[in-house]
């Protein structure tokens, strides 16, 4: 399985989702984008980290971090192996002198990590296919929740809420992307 190295591209709000954040990932040597969507907690580690702020204490991946260096543990690389229904599928692995070991966990958790212990991030070309997208340069995508889903992977229920986000924010051109989507699941449903 070839590996495609990702690196942080960004962190924004999620402006339809409270409490939710957008990490970016780059693909290397490609002009795709894969957004991810994180939590707060997730999301603090990471603009931690990619800004350089200080915190008077340490966040927990970074508690986490101290405690497996105390005990010589070392994240060697994140791996993004797969993205299915719109969930990221992810391992962290560890190394500790010649003992290898890995750690299956949320993409969120994973990126916060790899900041953390300075360790690459990969991912395979099926989740590239699968969630890349490729973003306008003047488009706002931090701020969007419209390319953080691949609506062909999405289940009707996340569907129906995106589009009718999309609509609140009075954007029907997506909206209506969305609803023909909806309706070839259900035509397709009908069908079988």
């Amino acid at each position: 399985m070839e590996q495609i190295k990702l690196t942080v591209n960004g962190l924004a709000d999620s402006n339809n989702m409270t409490g939710a954040y957008v990490v970016v990932l780059s693909v290397a040597h490609s002009k795709k984008r894969i957004p991810v969507v994180i939590d707060a907690t997730e999301a603090q580690s990471i603009a931690k980290k990619i800004t350089s702020m200080d915190t008077p204490r340490p966040l927990i991946h970074e508690v986490f971090s101290i405690s497996m260096r105390k005990f010589d543990i070392t994240a060697e690389e994140v791996l993004i192996y797969k993205f299915e229904e719109g969930i990221f599928y992810s391992r962290v692995f560890f190394s500790r002198g010649e003992q290898h070991e890995f750690v299956e966990t949320k993409t969120s958790d994973a990126i916060a990590l790899a900041l953390i212990f300075n360790c690459p991030i990969f991912t395979t070309s099926e989740v590239v296919d699968k969630a890349g997208v490729i973003l306008a340069e003047d488009e706002k995508y931090l701020n969007s929740e419209r390319y953080c889903f691949n609506l062909k992977e999405a289940d009707l229920d996340a569907l129906n809420q995106l589009m009718q986000n999309a609509i609140d924010e009075e954007d029907y051109e997506y909206a209506s992307i969305i609803r023909d989507e909806i309706n070839s699941r259900n035509k397709k449903d009908k069908n079988e």
